[in-house]
């Protein structure tokens, strides 16, 4: 169920700073890994990726919605099409006073990011209108890698 990429272990958790387990069923890393002609490049990749589109996630936070910087500032932050962590794994590092909470349609994404991120689930849902996001109101809610999910069009 899991993979455990050779060298994506003791890299990913000294330069990144992030849980470096990696689902066997993770889309985003078996387009990046599984067809590479360099592995260890492309398990790289996968984690750089997460990580720069958290950066990114952060600077829009900060400084184009203006949410204060301090620790005791908490906001819910709920990402959606969350799939198995890639950008998951990296959002409190650049969003420190964010309590992230994952949703993705695939019931065994959420439960890894829950059990091995450490993201609070919300429920499963195959549609995600009947998702019930709980009593206290999320602040943002982002969908970074919702078009790497969509099916290509007919």
């Amino acid at each position: 169920m899991l993979r455990w990429p050779p060298t994506s272990g003791p890299t990913a958790r000294a330069r990144f700073g992030v849980h470096a387990l990696v689902h066997q069923d993770d889309f985003l890393f078996k387009f990046l890994v599984d067809g590479a002609s360099d592995r260890g490049t492309a398990v790289n990749d996968y984690f750089a990726n997460g990580s720069d589109s958290a950066q990114k996630l952060a600077r829009i936070v900060f400084d184009d919605l203006g949410v204060s910087r301090g620790v005791y500032d908490r906001f819910r932050l709920v990402e959606f099409a969350s799939g198995y962590g890639m950008v998951t794994r990296h959002i409190n590092n650049y969003l420190p006073n964010a309590d992230v909470v994952s949703y993705d349609i695939h019931p065994q994404a959420v439960e890894f990011t829950s059990k091995i991120i450490g993201t609070p689930k919300i429920n499963e849902a195959d549609d995600p209108a009947s998702v019930i996001f709980g009593l206290r109101p999320f602040y943002l809610t982002t969908c970074q890698s919702i078009m790497t999910a969509c099916e290509p069009s007919a």
